[in-house]
């Protein structure tokens, strides 16, 4: 069974962890934080860029689902992103 020691035992990058440990701990109660890569790159000193970046790794290796988000007006919104291991 999975649990969030997993994400040590795998050959990640140190900002992919920082950002996992970011989400889950911002997502804590449901599993699911959906705050701006703007607003994760400044609470982890890491640059936009990086932020999505590592997104995309910790997707790819199962770590986290992205899904996208739009208001009513069809304009897009922060990504909801839930914790799966």
């Amino acid at each position: 069974m999975s649990n969030r020691l997993d994400i040590f035992n795998v050959k990640l990058n140190p900002n992919s962890v920082l950002v996992y440990l970011y989400l889950e701990r911002h997502g804590a109660r449901k599993n699911q934080c959906f705050h701006s890569t703007k607003t994760i790159a400044s609470s982890v000193n890491i640059s936009v860029r990086t932020v999505n970046r590592v997104l995309n790794e910790l997707e790819k290796e199962g770590f986290i689902i992205r899904m996208h988000r739009f208001r009513k007006d069809g304009g897009k919104t922060s990504n909801l992103y839930s914790i799966i291991r």
